[in-house]
């Protein structure tokens, strides 16, 4: 059974570096399961910074926008780092926009019963996107709702979940079973 790390906060909260890093102390073979698509030229500077900030003789790295669960079930890594699943679920509605919430949900739960089966640590990235106000179009609202369903589903399970302000991590559930 995989012990679950979230890390959960705004957006440029310093999530990413932080998971990374918490990564790299961890003995073992790493993996960074990269989720964002590559769209436009200011995506691919993004994906290139954050690859710049990975040390290749440390990390391997899988690029999957959809099919995570098969990552989990192939990896022979001891730690995945997903970053993030707030791309992620936007992959789905977009590959699939007439999903409906009634799809979404076991969607979910069999790409995380496959995470939960990993056998070695697994920490997911996500940024927490409903401490605003309500977006102003259905895809957005769906969207919205769609990252706090997933959210909530990793945060369930997960041992650790870090929610990050301005770089620093503060630590709002542990446990270690």
């Amino acid at each position: 059974m995989a012990y679950v790390i979230l890390y959960t906060g705004g957006c440029r909260s310093g999530k990413s570096d932080l998971a990374r890093k918490n990564c790299e102390k961890i003995t073992g073979k790493k993996l960074f399961l990269a989720t964002a698509p590559v769209l436009n030229e200011e995506m691919e500077v993004r994906v290139q910074k954050h690859k710049a900030g990975r040390n290749p003789e440390v990390w391997d790295t899988v690029e999957e926008e959809i099919s995570i669960a098969e990552v989990f079930t192939a990896s022979t890594h001891n730690v995945i780092l997903v970053d993030c699943l707030t791309f992620w679920v936007d992959n789905i509605i977009y590959k699939m926009p007439a999903i409906k919430e009634e799809d979404l949900n076991p969607f979910l739960e069999k790409t995380f019963e496959a995470v939960k089966s990993f056998d070695g640590t697994v920490v997911f990235v996500t940024n927490e996107i409903g401490l605003g106000t309500l977006p102003e179009n259905e895809r957005s609202r769906k969207y919205r709702d769609f990252v706090g369903i997933a959210n909530k589903m990793v945060a369930n399970f997960a041992n650790k979940v870090f929610f990050t302000v301005s770089g620093i991590p503060m630590l709002i559930k542990d446990h270690h079973s």
